[in-house]
């Protein structure tokens, strides 16, 4: 594998349709055998022995950084703690793990959710993850991992999207040696589409309140958080919310949030430069080169009225 993940990812963008870049719309089960599984994650949230495997992360960052869609965390809370999410609630009593598949399908690299930040500005939320794989060599490789290369800016109107997500999941624990074994089922599916249209201040002041955009791909509910790629490999926005259409064509509809918002979001990841428990901007780990993020000079951090803003 070369340095750069986003001329890899290229490359899985182009060959996500029989037809290199394709704008066609097309939902394809594309297996474990693909290199978006180092980067693409599968969800899933559990306490005592009820397990909710739901929702797609994407690894942005080295030391275990992650982001997913923001609702997809608030589901786990009103599932498991039978309240809102509000603010000052920040101890829940469940847990969350994160599936990476390395080598093709053929490693199986658990990750732990130790930390949450979701973003007051948009769909989206940032995951500081453990690594919980059984060897110390997977755990190295995981720790060492690459994050993908975001480009902060939403995708122009007609240009083409690549979205990958686990859907359908499936749990099943079964007695093996006297341990519990927790087989887990998924359907790694890549969804093609284009750009329609985008929403540069949200689409509406409900549904859609923050910088979006809306696709005719298709996509299913368990792939909420599931990263969308521009065709030069950058991640380019997460999936928010999806209309079904038709089972074969017409009438799909998902819309993705921006990512460029996200960088207003307050997190304390442990990083090299900034002190331990003290919280900062996303933003600042573009800044520092801790994520690589296209456009990151373009994104404003405003104190008056606070929020973030593009220049």
């Amino acid at each position: 594998m070369g340095d750069e993940p986003s001329e890899e990812l290229a490359a899985f963008t182009e060959n996500s349709e029989a037809t290199p870049y394709s704008k066609k719309p097309s939902f394809t089960e594309t297996g474990l055998k693909t290199l978006i599984t180092e980067f693409a994650l599968a969800l899933m949230a559990w306490k005592d022995d009820h397990w909710t495997p739901s929702g797609t992360a994407v690894l942005v960052g080295g030391y275990g950084l992650a982001m997913t869609a923001n609702h997809v965390i608030t589901d786990y809370w009103d599932r498991y703690e039978r309240a809102p999410l509000s603010e000052g609630n920040s101890e829940g009593s469940f847990q969350i793990m994160a599936l990476q598949m390395l080598d093709g399908g053929e490693i199986a690299a658990p990750w732990l959710v130790h930390k949450i930040w979701l973003s007051p500005y948009t769909d989206a939320a940032f995951l500081g993850l453990a690594p919980a794989a059984e060897t110390e060599a997977v755990r190295d490789r995981q720790v060492q991992g690459r994050g993908v290369r975001m480009n902060l800016l939403p995708p122009s109107v007609g240009s083409r999207v690549v979205a990958f997500g686990y859907h359908s999941p499936n749990i099943e624990i079964r007695e093996q040696e006297g341990e519990g074994v927790i087989k887990w089922n998924d359907s790694p599916t890549t969804s093609v589409g284009q750009v329609l249209e985008v929403y540069e201040h949200g689409r509406d002041t409900v549904m859609l309140p923050f910088p979006c955009y809306r696709t005719n791909a298709r996509s299913k509910p368990g792939m909420s958080g599931a990263p969308v790629f521009n065709d030069s490999g950058q991640l380019c926005g997460l999936i928010s919310t999806a209309m079904e259409g038709g089972e074969d064509e017409g009438d799909h509809i998902y819309y993705a949030a921006a990512l460029w918002p996200s960088m207003g979001t307050q997190i304390d990841a442990e990083r090299p430069g900034f002190p331990a428990g003290v919280s900062y901007p996303a933003l600042e780990l573009a800044k520092h080169g801790y994520i690589a993020a296209l456009h990151w000079d373009k994104v404003v951090l405003r104190e008056d009225p606070p929020g973030v803003g593009l220049r």
